[in-house]
């Protein structure tokens, strides 16, 4: 490199750099100055990576431990390391997100150990991970891994005596630099079997490894109607994950989709069955699981016979303690009339009187008077202080015009003292009173008298008036004429008055009697004839304006008929109107018994207690808290300036709360329950098919009546619904969605 300084030139001796390829840079390994080994950053840092399981091949669905070391030299101190990256393919990963949220696919933190390679000592990083074959074949697999080494820099050897060039400070206050440095390691090919045909009449559970299935029912008595628990307990070794539930088919029985639990080395798979008719039966299963031992399906029969009661007297047959089942033994028209008259009412499906009281749809039409008056009252208010607060900090700033405000203040006194004055009074009353409020008025000096303000006046009458009473002042002697005239022109003068009135409209409300058709399906009710009832409490809604009460009555009569599923969803609509209403939810909770589902209202945990606040209001009633809280904002910065600063962030704090979450609760019930894609399955047995056909679809499972659902996609007669995890088609005539 040449180098011109001034008339100077000087050419530098020449510098060579050699470029080394990734991996292959050398720095110093052992010994000190000319005699240190140089070796390369892939004989410090590399990676190892083994299968747990041996070379053994495998089979589809079975877990395959992998294990992946990073080993760095001891002296390579403080280098940082990165999760490494495994890249297999047709494979799935466990999933360790509860012992390992920062990277899933790791079983946990990595473990060190130390260890000797080639004579050097290495620190060794261990990665676990288990992996499931998806598919037979060779599986190729590698893995990758990254990391910052900080290499020290080697410093000469100084030959100077001096006492502060000792080595032992080169340890303390040694220099390094950071290299990326990124290592890869290939595993060995990984043979896939496929798992050999599962035996016929056995259902395959998924499950590979050890295991053992036993099978239990919660009862040893069985009778028409009542409910039952059969119970497949399962443990062994190996993973749970991939396991399925077997389909039952059962006939003479109603069987809910069952309910899976699944623990470490150990699962559950329990399903409600509701025996249809009395006589005997026998319940069938047989599973199977894959042994990896023995390489053979190991097969669990169950077998039991059992003998079904007839429904208890009582019942059976109120189609109030119990569901109705479809299928089952079917009574007379007229032993069945027979019975609805003579057995009694439930105690707790009795009927409310309807009321006026419905429900506008949209919601938000409810509550629009007082939301709008809400929404503006905040910030009228707010406007109307801030221009006080303004009009008063300038008459502060300008005496005349607080002079001129508080004459107007005494304008009535004076008006009084002036009718009431006798007529030696008078002039002294005018002296007194009347010129000094209009020297503030006029913004006179103070001490301005009668006859100086008579000078200043433009109107002639009044400055007439001032200087008759002036001059009666002063001068004793001089006669005023008639003291009453006097008065009455002072009097006109003076007064005026600005009336304000404020309007306020009140709204009544009224009832009345009981109409002859509603007592007349009260009766029907009281004396069993439930049809008749509910076809009035029918022809009763409104779809404009529905009535809680009116759904209410109407899912009783529907109830104590035999007919769970459209008085289901009649709780469910008249609890969406009235969230609050204790009835409502009871005999709600009380369907849903019979239906075996879960009962609305039960705080388990917070999350629970948090659904729980946000269904106590309508959104539309949501919506009136926010425009309660926004007022309530709006007032705050009114009386700011009455209040103290911890006083004011508390309360500022506390509206915003409230305001921001009566806004997402109001955002959350539009999206969730008040959506109107809920629905209910009114006829048991409705099958859920893979396409919307009857000749070309295939029935995917079939869904009780009273089951929820979610629709996703309509077309035409047919609905695409969600159950669980099932999806598939089903007739529009076969589901009632709960839209309000």
């Amino acid at each position: 490199m040449k180098v011109v300084l001034g008339r100077k030139t000087v050419l530098s001796n020449p510098l060579a750099l050699k470029v080394y390829p990734p991996g292959q840079l050398k720095v110093s390994g052992s010994g000190d100055g000319a005699d240190a080994t140089a070796v390369s950053l892939d004989e410090l840092a590399f990676v190892r990576g083994r299968r747990l399981n041996g070379d053994r091949s495998v089979y589809i669905g079975e877990d395959v431990p992998v294990e992946v070391e990073l080993w760095i030299d001891e002296k390579l101190r403080d280098s940082r390391v990165f999760w490494p990256e495994l890249n297999f393919n047709q494979v799935s990963f466990r999933d360790f997100q509860s012992a390992n949220p920062e990277n899933p696919r790791f079983s946990g933190y990595p473990q060190q150990r130390r260890a000797v390679h080639d004579g050097r000592r290495y620190t060794v990083h261990v990665f676990r991970s288990v992996i499931i074959p998806l598919a037979a074949g060779k599986i190729a697999g590698s893995v990758e891994a990254k990391m910052r080494l900080r290499i020290p820099v080697q410093k000469r050897r100084r030959n100077t005596t001096s006492m502060w060039d000792d080595d032992f400070f080169d340890g303390i206050f040694s220099r390094a630099r950071e290299v990326d440095h990124s290592v890869r390691f290939d595993f060995p090919d990984l043979t896939v079997k496929a798992l050999p045909e599962a035996p016929s009449g056995a259902y395959f559970l998924g499950l590979l490894g050890s295991w053992k299935v036993e099978y239990t029912t919660d009862q040893q008595v069985f009778r028409a109607g009542n409910p039952f628990t059969l119970e497949l307990k399962i443990s062994g070794n190996g993973s749970s994950d991939v396991l399925q539930a077997p389909e039952l088919n059962l006939p003479g029985f109603r069987i809910y989709p069952p309910e899976i639990k699944r623990d470490a080395g150990s699962a559950s798979i329990r399903y409600a069955v509701i025996p249809l008719r009395a006589g005997e039966a026998t319940i069938a299963l047989n599973t199977a699981v894959f042994d990896l031992v023995s390489e053979k399906y190991q097969i669990f029969k169950f077998e039991r016979k059992i003998t079904i009661d007839q429904a208890q007297e009582g019942v059976a047959d109120s189609g109030v303690g119990q569901p109705r089942i479809e299928g089952a033994a079917e009574q007379s028209e007229s032993v069945r009339a027979r019975d609805a008259a003579d057995k009694p009412a439930s105690n707790i499906l009795y009927l409310k009187k309807i009321s006026d009281g419905g429900v506008n749809l949209p919601l938000y039409f409810n509550n629009l008077l007082w939301l709008l008056i809400l929404l503006m009252i905040g910030p009228l208010c707010f406007l109307v202080n801030e221009a006080r607060w303004l009009r008063r900090e300038r008459m502060n700033s300008r005496p005349a015009l607080l002079r001129r405000r508080n004459a107007l203040g005494r304008r009535r006194k004076i008006l009084r003292k002036l009718r009431k004055a006798e007529p030696e009074q008078f002039n002294k009353l005018v002296q007194d009173e009347v010129v000094p409020y209009l020297n503030d008025l006029l913004g006179q000096p103070p001490g301005t008298t009668a006859t100086e303000l008579a000078q200043k006046v433009q109107n002639r009458d009044l400055a007439e008036c001032l200087k008759n009473s002036g001059e009666a002042g002063f001068m004793p002697g001089t006669v005023v004429p008639n003291h009453d005239e006097l008065k009455k022109r002072i009097l006109r003068l003076l007064k005026k008055t600005v009336f304000v009135w404020c309007v306020l409209v009140f709204a009544t409300l009224h009832g009345g009697e009981m109409e002859d058709a509603e007592a007349a399906a009260f009766n029907a009710y009281d004396r069993g004839d439930f049809n008749a009832a509910a076809e009035y409490f029918r022809s009763r809604l409104d779809a404009q304006r529905p009535n809680p009460a009116i759904l209410y009555n109407l899912g009783n009569a529907l109830c104590q008929s035999g007919d769970l599923a459209g008085s289901l969803v009649c709780y469910e609509k008249a609890h969406l109107l009235a969230p609050r209403d204790n009835d409502i939810i009871e005999n709600l909770n009380f369907v849903r018994r019979q239906l075996m589902q879960p009962e609305v209202g039960q705080i388990r945990n917070p999350y629970d207690l948090l659904i729980h606040i946000v269904e106590m209001f309508r959104p539309d009633q949501w919506l009136l808290v926010a425009a309660a809280a926004w007022s309530c904002l709006w007032l705050l910065a009114t009386l700011r300036r009455r209040l103290g600063f911890n006083r004011k962030v508390f309360s500022l704090l506390l509206l915003l709360f409230i305001f921001f979450l009566a806004l997402a609760a109001c955002s959350f019930q539009f999206g969730g329950k008040y959506s109107g894609k809920t629905a209910v399955v009114m006829r048991d047995a409705t099958p859920l098919l893979s396409l919307p056909s009857e000749s070309s679809g295939k029935i995917e499972r079939t869904i009780p009546a009273g089951m929820k659902v979610k629709i996703i996609e309509l077309r035409r007669d047919w609905v695409r619904v969600r159950l669980d995890r099932f999806e598939g088609w089903m007739k529009t005539d076969g589901i009632q969605a709960l839209k309000l």
